[in-house]
């Protein structure tokens, strides 16, 4: 089972994830608004063919899991990788 602890928001995800099975995202993504009072939340995933080279171009990120209040799902599906600001700080992330 999932709790929220909202003074240690970190350590949940680094206790939860290993455990985690895909049913399981959405009620972590609550948590995580929940937790920073955001509206919602989307977890991207990188498309799987690729380990992330920068010089592929057109490469996409595509949602994993995502939570809204009430079940609304959001528009989107697919970001460019190279031409979103999600795509581009996932390029820099993983270059360090």
């Amino acid at each position: 089972m999932i709790e929220s602890s909202n003074s240690d928001p970190g350590g949940l995800f680094t206790d939860e994830l290993g455990r985690c099975e895909l049913t399981d995202l959405p009620k972590m993504l609550r948590i995580i608004v929940e937790t920073v009072g955001a509206y919602g939340c989307i977890l991207w995933q990188v498309e799987r063919r690729i380990s992330l080279p920068e010089s592929q171009p057109n490469l996409k990120l595509f949602v994993l899991s995502q939570w809204f209040p009430d079940g609304q799902l959001a528009e989107l599906h697919d970001l460019p990788l190279d031409r979103s600001v999600t795509g581009l700080v996932t390029l820099e992330a993983t270059m360090y």
